[in-house]
């Protein structure tokens, strides 16, 4: 390895704090960083990179599903979304990934119904009674939310002392396209 060069050293394996700071601080001319597997895993979902969004079928949700009478109140889909058949409601949490992403991601359902949903577009938004123009974004499936601390902060999202508390949002779309929001 040459002078000032560096090295990126991906493995599957585990490695302690203490190797990966020994190897960037070994040479510091010529430092090594460590990916671990863990860290790699991190950097993947962060970045959605291999991951993709596939609804989970629970065998309870469809037990659930197939012993009730037609007057079903909503179905789960898995553990982040449930569609209520009432009003064509999407129930979805809002996790501490959005938060770090600064976005929410859209449920499939809205999406489906977003006309034009493969162009980037403005969209209108209403969330908990207040109205937003939030960026739609057809490449990942999501809303992107300018001065999005604040939006998290607000909703308490965001806690005082700064972590993230996943909150349930009701999801509604309606035919001039402004989607509703409301966070509980």
């Amino acid at each position: 390895m040459a002078f000032n060069e560096k090295v990126l050293f991906i493995t599957t394996a585990r490695v302690s704090e203490k190797a990966k700071e020994n190897a960037i601080t070994k040479d510091p001319y010529k430092p090594v960083f460590v990916i671990d597997g863990l860290d790699l895993i991190r950097i993947c979902i962060e970045k959605q990179i291999g991951f993709a969004y596939r609804p989970v079928f629970s065998k309870a949700a469809l037990d659930e599903f197939t012993n009730k009478s037609s007057s079903i109140e909503n179905i789960s889909i898995d553990n982040n979304c449930t569609i209520e058949n009432r009003e064509n409601q999407v129930k979805k949490l809002i996790t501490s990934n959005d938060v770090r992403c600064n976005l929410i991601s859209v449920p499939r359902f809205i999406v489906n119904h977003i006309k034009n949903n493969n162009a980037k577009q403005k969209i209108q938004a209403i969330i908990n009674g207040e109205k937003y123009e939030l960026t739609y974004s057809p490449a990942r499936k999501y809303l992107y939310i300018p001065n999005s601390k604040d939006f998290f902060q607000k909703y308490e999202i965001i806690q005082s002392d700064g972590s993230v508390l996943p909150k349930e949002a009701v999801w509604m779309i309606d035919e001039n396209q402004v989607i509703t929001i409301n966070i509980k």
